[in-house]
């Protein structure tokens, strides 16, 4: 759809209006994760933990800590937990996803950063990081 005649709107701005909701969206990097999930839940006999019940507690306000941690003990026991973790470090910054909560999920990522960082410092030390190898040469 074209821009309007006198429109200040650049024609970007209609396509943008079309796109679909990020909420509903999937990125791209986290539909492994996603799939794995969504075929683990298929292949239960029963609903999981976060099916029934209290919607509201899986997805607790910033205040609701109790609530999160509410949620993340009945996560414990589902046979899915470590795929919906997986999905849940893929793709949600928000609600309870494998026993985690959103700042759980937070320090995890900061963590595996971190560790990422260590590791390839001790391998530019040591002489073996190719990337870094490439570079000098």
């Amino acid at each position: 759809m074209p821009a309007r005649s006198g429109s200040r709107w650049p024609e970007a701005w209609d396509r943008r209006r079309r796109t679909p909701s990020p909420v509903l969206a999937v990125p791209p990097e986290a539909r492994a994760a996603f799939a794995a999930l969504a075929t683990a839940l298929r292949g239960l006999g029963g609903p999981t933990p976060c099916q029934v019940g209290e919607t509201a507690l899986w997805h607790p306000s910033s205040d609701g800590r109790a609530a999160g941690a509410v949620a993340a003990a009945r996560c414990r026991t589902c046979p899915v937990v470590a795929e919906c973790l997986a999905a849940g470090l893929a793709g949600h910054e928000s609600g309870v996803w494998g026993a985690t909560t959103a700042a759980d999920r937070d320090a995890m990522r900061r963590e595996a950063r971190a560790r990422v960082t260590r590791e390839r410092r001790a391998a530019v030390r040591a002489g073996r990081d190719r990337e870094q190898q490439a570079v000098t040469r």
